[in-house]
């Protein structure tokens, strides 16, 4: 009897020293989730409403701040920005932000879309490039002009910095195919042979080189 004691208390030292353990491991891929946190979801709504409907307008910033957090009605929020895109550089920052910390399949296909249209103004195309780019890697920093100012007639590709610690990301309700990243480096390479513009195609074979990895 003791002897079980003593193993019972035991037990949930390790537990409790396993636990702490893993709370201090950074996390960079959570779960949230809508319907199990009354203010998040109040939090989700008023912010899905403010994107899509334009109101109230002063909770923008606000908004793409909270809209990652929000596992169901995030993807919808952020696809309907992309099928739209605004070409203010704050504001395209701004989804940028938003779109790269929620792993979501139709925020995946919205963006997708917009770095194919040749007809995008080519920094929000790149833009899109940008969060595809988080998708497959959350611990690579790509600045616009790494993007923008991209020499056509160089040979040489300048490296991409690199996230301390990673870019925290948010699992959504409807998370990326399995083959999405594999997806995306196809879809760098196949624009690195094929696109219109000298500087889309440069840009995107220094992406390709940067994600040729697994």
């Amino acid at each position: 009897m003791l002897r079980d004691l003593i193993f019972r208390v035991g037990f949930r030292s390790v537990s409790l020293l396993l636990v702490i353990a893993a709370s201090t491991v950074p996390i960079l891929a959570q779960s949230s989730r809508e319907s199990q946190d009354v203010h998040l979801r109040n939090d989700c709504r008023l912010a899905a409403q403010t994107l899509t409907k334009g109101h109230p307008a002063p909770k923008t910033d606000w908004a793409l701040s909270i809209i990652y957090r929000c596992d169901a009605s995030g993807g919808p929020a952020l696809q309907a920005l992309w099928a739209a895109p605004t070409v203010d550089s704050v504001a395209l920052q701004q989804l940028v932000t938003a779109s790269s910390k929620l792993l979501d399949q139709r925020v995946y296909d919205a963006v997708t879309a917009t770095a194919r249209n040749t007809g995008a103004p080519r920094s929000v195309r790149f833009a899109a490039m940008r969060v595809l780019a988080a998708f497959v890697s959350n611990t690579t920093f790509i600045d616009p002009d790494d993007l923008e100012k991209t020499n056509p007639d160089t040979t040489i590709i300048k490296p991409f910095s690199t996230v301390s610690g990673g870019l925290v990301q948010f699992i959504s309700s409807v998370p990326l195919s399995a083959t999405a990243p594999n997806d995306i480096r196809a879809l760098f390479a196949t624009l690195a042979r094929t696109d219109a513009d000298p500087i889309v195609r440069r840009a995107c074979r220094a992406l390709q080189v940067r994600f040729s990895g697994p």
